[in-house]
């Protein structure tokens, strides 16, 4: 089932992954779209100017909460988003928000802002996918959702599955 789903067009496999509603094939394509989605918010943090990246980070988590939700077969409406976010709460959040100051403070020193940046967003981003497969998917408590998001973010991400499977992807 997971190897079918790896072989259709993204549109086409949250589609199916909706109507199936087989959880197997669910969390395949959640790790594929929370590695792709990931992937992309290193790419971002590699940007060099302080906050010029924020506002793009920002926009690739909800989008990620989107698709995770749709995914899950939950209509990602704008209150269920508010609410999965808000499920993380002010201690996830600051937390998250201090790692984003020093990952930003770190753009200052050249050439070391760009090499810390992209693990720091791109565990961020994987935690952020993490909380909310198990807020859509699994239909966590908030506490619950917290404790994932903050378990998740402590984690190297060179050491995920879904990263070292996006590595082979690349060819690295």
């Amino acid at each position: 089932k997971g190897v079918l789903i790896g072989m259709l067009p993204m549109d086409a496999a949250i589609g199916a992954a909706r109507v199936g509603q087989i959880v197997e094939v669910q969390r395949t394509l959640i790790a594929r779209i929370r590695t792709a989605v990931a992937t992309a918010a290193a790419g971002v943090a590699v940007l060099p100017l302080p906050m010029a990246d924020a506002p793009l980070l920002i926009g690739l988590h909800t989008i990620l909460v989107v698709a995770i939700s749709q995914v899950a077969g939950k209509r990602p409406t704008p209150e269920r988003i508010r609410e999965f976010f808000g499920a993380l709460g002010m201690s996830a959040l600051s937390g998250w928000g201090l790692r984003e100051l020093a990952r930003q403070a770190a753009k200052l020193v050249p050439g070391y802002g760009a090499l810390a940046s992209p693990p720091i967003a791109f565990g961020a981003t994987w935690a952020i996918g993490r909380a909310a497969e198990a807020w859509f998917l699994d239909e966590v408590s908030p506490e619950e959702a917290r404790r994932i998001f903050e378990q998740a973010r402590s984690v190297d991400p060179t050491t995920l599955p879904d990263y070292q499977a996006s590595q082979k992807e690349q060819g690295g």
